[in-house]
């Protein structure tokens, strides 16, 4: 009987890391969660006290990647600045999580998960990497190291019983007797891993509509992820000139669309703004005319192949390449090509 078999036997199949997964969504939920509340509800405080101890062991700065705390990258998704940034994380991840994990399994929206939240903490890193960064040093630091970090360019004052001191990492770093206490800023949250989240279930689930709350506007779900999009790549690129301020970590979000969209893409789903690749397609399909024309030194004529054919194949190419192109279309090519040389030659 199949119930005899060996693979038909619930839970003897396979090796425990290689069984089906349940859904990931709730655990997920649960774990930031539960370290919302071990971190003190977001507030990092004393890093000598338990939950500031915890805020910094988790959350993402340059000055600790510089150390390579690499773990960093993975735990600051979970970490969270408030009540307010925990709620609507979540909400977003069981509101757009579902719809993504009921159509890839929950073994690869884990994987789409972590991807873009780690690539959304990478682009952030990237952007801040060579940026002064602000620390709180031990009070008991020597004169000699203060005056070595000012020789480096950084500026040491004492606040309120605490010595803060803001320039380059490497300054904290490479000198001797310098201990610190405490990074400050740095980013936390959940919300590239969720603007990842939001770019997978644009790609498979495109047409679907949904309506906002405030406007209460009807809107298909990939143009909701084109305009959210365009509005973090522009308040990315004001807060990168110094028109505005943020504390919001803009360029984490769209490091997390971003590997979202790469991840989508390896896993053979396609874009669903096609305006976007009509007109690279249109370029390209220009370029390769332009290019064309110009080896041939004008249109194809002298009473060969008829020019409106020749850039029926020249589109062709732009759109799909040459690897497309029938027999009788490259032999229509070469032979335009032969009968411009030839009035050349004459």
């Amino acid at each position: 009987m199949l119930s005899d078999r060996d693979y038909m036997r619930p839970g003897d199949a396979g090796r425990p890391w290689q069984r089906p997964l349940g859904s990931v969504i709730k655990p997920l939920i649960w774990a930031n969660v539960l370290v919302f509340l071990v971190t003190g509800l977001g507030r990092p405080g004393d890093a000598s006290t338990f939950s500031g101890g915890f805020f910094e062991l988790l959350h993402l700065h340059p000055y600790y990647i510089h150390r390579w705390e690499v773990w960093r990258l993975g735990t600051y998704m979970f970490v969270h600045g408030g009540l307010t940034h925990l709620f609507f994380n979540m909400w977003g991840l069981h509101l757009f999580g579902r719809l993504v994990e009921d159509r890839l399994g929950p073994q690869r929206f884990l994987r789409l998960y972590f991807i873009s939240g780690v690539l959304g903490g990478l682009a952030w890193l990237l952007a801040n990497w060579w940026s002064p960064i602000v620390v709180s040093l031990d009070p008991r630091l020597p004169a000699a190291s203060i005056a070595a970090l000012q020789r480096l360019g950084a500026e040491v004052v004492s606040y309120q019983g605490e010595v803060i001191a803001t320039g380059s990492a490497s300054a904290f770093l490479n000198i001797d007797g310098v201990r610190v206490v405490q990074a400050l800023g740095g980013v936390v949250g959940a919300s590239g891993a969720i603007f990842g989240v939001m770019m997978a279930a644009a790609m498979t689930a495109p047409n679907l509509r949904i309506l906002l709350l405030l406007p209460p506007v009807p809107m298909k779900l990939k143009t909701f992820v084109a305009l959210y999009a365009l509005i973090e790549a522009g308040m990315a690129w004001t807060s990168a000139t110094g028109h505005m301020g943020s504390k919001i970590a803009h360029l984490a979000h769209l490091g997390g669309l971003a590997g979202a969209f790469l991840y989508m893409k390896h896993l053979g789903h396609s874009s669903p703004w096609g305006f976007c690749r009509n007109l690279l397609d249109a370029w390209r399909g220009r370029r390769t005319r332009r290019q064309f024309q110009k080896l041939m030194g004008g249109a194809a004529g002298g009473g060969g192949p008829a020019s409106t054919e020749v850039d029926r194949i020249l589109d062709k190419i732009g759109h799909e390449g040459m690897q497309s192109l029938t027999d009788a279309e490259r032999q229509t090519l070469q032979e335009a090509g032969r009968r411009f040389r030839d009035n050349r030659s004459r």
